[in-house]
Parts: C-alpha cells; sequence; structure tokens
C-alpha cells in the first residue's frame, strides 16, 4: 500500500471541506486489512467570522463499506463517514455548517469503526491534540506579469501552506499548489503552472476561489506527516481571472 503524502483541502460547505490524495496498491485478499484515521481542527476565517469544526478521514489498502467514528466523552458525537471524491479506499467526514464553532472542539481519542467491502472490521484511533493555529491573515491576491499572486503573513506554528483555486461557490477544486515551507510567504501560478485537475482550466473573465491553508501535524510525527495533522487554518479570496 502506498499513502501518498498530499494534502487537499477541498472548499465545500460553509468555506471547507477536506479530501486527501489517496492512492493504493490493488487490493489483494491475502494482504493483511489495513486502515488508519487522522481527525485535526480546521480553522475558517471570513470577513464576518473566526470559526473551528473537525474533520475526520479514513485511509485504507482495501475498499471500504462502512466508517463510523466516535469522539472521546460521555455521550460523544458520532459521526458517519462517507466515500471521498470517488475513491473507496478514503472515507471522510465533511463539516457541515452546524458543526463550526466558537470555541476549539473536543480533544482526546477518537475511536473509528472500519468495515471493509469483504465485510472484515477493524477498529483504530486517532489522538486529536489541543495545540492550535491561529486565524491566518490572507493579505493579497492579484494577477502580476501574468500569473495570480497571493502573498500572506507568516504564521506562528504552522509547518507547510499550501495555495488552492476553487470554482467561485466554492464547491469544485481546480488547482493544488505545492506544500510550501513555512518562510515562504507568497506564491504565484497561472494556466501552464503544474497542479491543475485533470481537465481543469481557468476562464478569463470568470470568478473564482483562491484559498491559502496554513497546516500544523501532529507534535512528534517526522514520517507520514500528510496522515498525521493537528491544524489547518484556512482563509480564502475571490478573484476575477486574467
Amino acid at each position: 500500500m502506498n499513502l501518498s503524502r498530499k494534502i487537499w483541502k477541498c472548499f465545500g460547505a460553509i468555506l471547507l471541506v477536506g479530501t486527501v490524495t489517496f492512492t493504493s496498491c490493488k487490493d489483494k485478499i491475502e494482504d493483511p486489512f489495513i486502515a488508519t484515521g487522522d481527525v485535526f481542527v480546521q480553522r475558517v476565517k471570513t470577513e464576518t467570522s473566526d470559526k473551528l469544526a473537525v474533520s475526520l478521514y479514513t485511509y485504507s489498502n482495501r475498499e471500504l463499506k462502512t466508517v463510523k467514528a466516535t469522539a472521546p466523552g460521555q455521550g460523544a458525537k458520532v459521526y458517519d463517514l462517507t466515500i471521498t471524491a470517488g475513491n473507496n479506499h478514503v472515507f471522510s467526514y465533511l463539516p457541515v455548517t452546524a458543526d463550526y464553532v466558537t470555541d476549539m472542539p473536543t480533544n482526546g481519542t477518537y475511536s473509528f469503526e472500519v468495515t471493509a467491502s469483504d465485510n472484515s472490521k477493524l477498529t483504530i484511533t486517532d489522538l486529536l491534540g489541543t495545540q492550535s493555529l491561529a486565524a491566518i491573515n490572507f493579505k493579497t491576491a492579484a494577477f502580476v506579469d501574468g500569473k495570480l499572486k497571493t502573498t500572506w503573513d507568516a504564521l506562528s506554528g504552522c509547518e507547510n501552506y499550501t495555495v488552492k483555486l476553487f470554482s467561485a461557490d466554492g464547491n469544485t477544486l481546480l488547482y493544488v499548489g505545492p506544500a510550501l515551507l513555512s518562510t515562504v510567504l507568497d506564491f504565484s501560478f497561472n494556466s501552464s503552472t503544474q497542479g491543475w485537475l485533470t481537465g481543469k482550466f481557468p476562464v478569463v473573465g470568470s470568478d473564482y476561489l483562491v484559498q491559502v491553508a496554513g497546516v500544523k501535524f501532529e507534535d512528534g510525527v517526522t514520517v507520514d506527516k500528510g496522515y498525521n495533522v493537528q491544524f489547518v487554518s484556512l482563509a480564502s479570496k475571490t478573484i476575477k481571472w486574467q
């Protein structure tokens, strides 16, 4: 099984839903059933609010049938995860409006009950810590020398930044930039820059949503960081493609 380390954070719901790219070897019945879960907090900043919600993911080397995740604590919330981006090796719970709150969501150990398409079952866990990021300050988004250039202020504790482009309504992901070091505070791209999803291209004169994401991984993680996210801070701006 090959777990891709590239994270996508796709826009939807209020401002954010998430998907993660995932590749797997072809299912082999003799291979052990393996799955991993990840729960993280995402902060979404708009002009009128700054709120938080949890996102949950499960990735597996087998096609999945159902996934349920339970938050820690007595009477805790149960999340039904669903297939993500048409890939039945990846199930997720993507926040809806009612999930967003002003306080940090419940931390602790989240339990995932995972059922494969052949009815094999696993129980896995992931620990959500208390570490967080402040709201990211997205400074500018403008065309410079034929490229859309975005700039933002440094975010304390952030380990990577990523820039993405979505349809104007935020429902369709079009472009995903590379993971940028925490010292990089700007990024430029155009229609020929690597990162456009297959069949997705910008139209001159059309509106789009450009988003900057700051990512913090779980403490102590040195490998497979993309599957051990602790916190994501996002902000976006509407632009007209030139």
